[in-house]
């Protein structure tokens, strides 16, 4: 009998142990930008108390019942704070989806969002709805979610995302466009026959050939046109679009060098080519290799060599993307083109 009294009294104080412990759960808070990018600087508050810096924040053992989420972060706007509900023993998951720009109250209490000058032609889109040229603003809206895009100019691609509006809030954007790519049309003009031309954005070389070409380039890149061929000063212009514009031309005309107008451009070869009988090449590849002419390294492309007229073997080796020959036969006081694409 004392033996089963002692076993009640044990389940009477584990029965009233697990009464007593706290009920606790798991909350995790996760912040995002425009499209899913990451944010920086975000803080996360937990019933008005600084909980995390950073992404995703997870608390653990926070105490079961309601809680107030709010999240910050330096250059976006302040999205409508949010009521969790912790269940003990379970993970509650809340994620926050925040928009470029700055959160205030508007002056008269209306609701809208507010979008600068950020280019030509551009227009602002609330809910698939024109609401005029930027620089506009909107004070007509609804608390909640909307669905704001920016496009109609012919340099930027179109830009979209979803912000959440409280009441009385005007909402300033200042999203970052992404520019479309550019387009560049080159063509020969005088002295430019036989001449190595490329175009040059950043790192990245493109050899041109059979002009007039069209190609697309990086306008947020320092891009320019450069040729060059024996005899003649080194031509470069730098390739820009004007505002609003997508598009723009390039015209290479090369000048003979000073002393040298015997050379190879319009009278057929200088003095010490032709004395010997020899010519030039041109080697070029995209992308830009490594050149072994006649077993011999000549350095990486684009290069021009003086030859001995007759046959050569032009190799173009890349680490990657393996190696290339070409024959070509060289005529005295000519320049021959050598050029691959791997």
């Amino acid at each position: 009998m004392p033996i089963l009294a002692g076993l009640a009294a044990v389940a009477v104080l584990v029965v009233a142990a697990v009464l007593l412990m706290p009920k606790v759960g798991t909350l995790v808070i996760t912040v995002s930008g425009p499209h899913g990018s990451a944010v920086d600087g975000a803080k996360v508050l937990v019933d008005g108390e600084l909980t995390c810096e950073g992404s995703p924040c997870r608390i653990e053992g926070i105490a079961a019942g309601a809680h107030a989420v709010r999240v910050e972060a330096p250059g976006y706007a302040r999205p409508a704070d949010r009521a969790v509900v912790i269940k003990s023993g379970a993970d509650e998951v809340v994620d926050f989806a925040l928009s470029r720009g700055s959160s205030s109250a508007s002056s008269d209490g209306s609701t809208g969002i507010r979008v600068g000058s950020l280019g030509k032609d551009l227009r602002l889109f609330v809910d698939g709805k024109d609401r005029g040229l930027l620089p506009v603003t909107v004070d007509d809206l609804g608390p909640g979610r909307h669905s704001v895009r920016v496009a109609g100019s012919s340099a930027f691609e179109p830009y979209e995302e979803q912000v959440e509006l409280r009441d009385g809030q005007m909402l300033e954007l200042s999203p970052k466009l992404k520019a479309k790519p550019g387009r560049v049309t080159v063509s020969a003009a005088g002295g430019a026959d036989g001449a190595a031309i490329v175009l040059v954005c950043g790192d990245e070389k493109q050899l041109l050939l059979d002009l007039p070409k069209t190609v697309e380039f990086d306008p947020t890149q320092d891009c320019h046109v450069e040729a060059t061929k024996e005899g003649y000063e080194p031509f470069s212009v730098a390739v820009k679009l004007g505002e609003g514009r997508s598009e723009t031309t390039v015209r290479v005309a090369l000048t003979e060098a000073e002393g040298k107008s015997g050379g190879t451009g319009r009278r057929g070869g200088s003095g010490k080519a032709a004395a010997r009988g020899g010519g030039s090449i041109t080697c070029n590849s995209i992308p830009a290799s490594n050149v072994i002419l006649d077993g011999r390294p000549i350095g990486r492309t684009p290069k021009r060599v003086s030859v001995a007229a007759g046959r050569h073997s032009v190799v173009f080796v890349h680490p990657q993307k393996g190696r290339r020959s070409v024959g070509v036969n060289v005529k005295p006081g000519k320049n021959v083109v050598a050029a691959i694409r791997f």
